[in-house]
C-alpha cells in the first residue's frame, strides 16, 4: 500500500535566507536551530572559552541577519558563509585577548586578568 502523503523535508537554508532578508523572524529561529550546535563547537574549538564561542555565534547570526539581501547562493552555501563569519569573528577575540594580555605585560601589572605577575 503506498500513500501519497510524503514528509515534511527540512526547508533548504537557502529559503531560509531568501525568508530572513523579508523579515522572517521563525526563519532565523530555524536556521539557528540547524546551524548553532556546529558554529558553537567551532567557536568554542578556537576560543576554549564557552562564553565567548556563544557571544561569538550570536554575533554571526546577526551579521547574517544584516547580510541577508546580499546573500548570494552562487558563491557558497549557507553553512561555510556562517562558518567564515564565526572564524573571523573568533580571530578578532583571539587578537584582542592578545594585545590586552601584551598590555598587561608591559605595564608591569601581570599577564592579564586573573594572573600573577613573573616579574619581581
Amino acid at each position: 500500500m503506498t500513500t501519497d502523503h510524503t514528509p515534511d523535508l527540512p526547508t533548504p537554508d537557502q529559503d531560509l535566507m531568501r525568508r530572513i532578508a523579508c523579515g522572517e523572524a521563525q526563519a532565523l529561529l530555524e536556521l539557528r536551530a540547524r546551524h548553532d550546535g556546529t558554529l558553537y563547537e567551532i567557536a568554542y574549538a578556537v576560543l576554549e572559552d564557552p562564553t565567548d564561542a556563544t557571544h561569538v555565534v550570536s554575533e554571526a547570526f546577526l551579521q547574517a541577519v544584516r547580510g541577508a539581501m546580499q546573500f548570494n547562493p552562487d558563491c557558497g552555501c549557507v553553512p561555510v558563509w556562517l562558518t567564515g563569519m564565526v572564524l573571523r569573528r573568533a580571530c578578532d577575540v583571539l587578537l584582542t585577548r592578545t594585545r590586552q594580555n601584551a598590555a598587561w605585560r608591559v605595564s608591569g601589572v601581570g599577564d592579564g586578568p586573573g594572573t600573577q605577575s613573573t616579574r619581581s
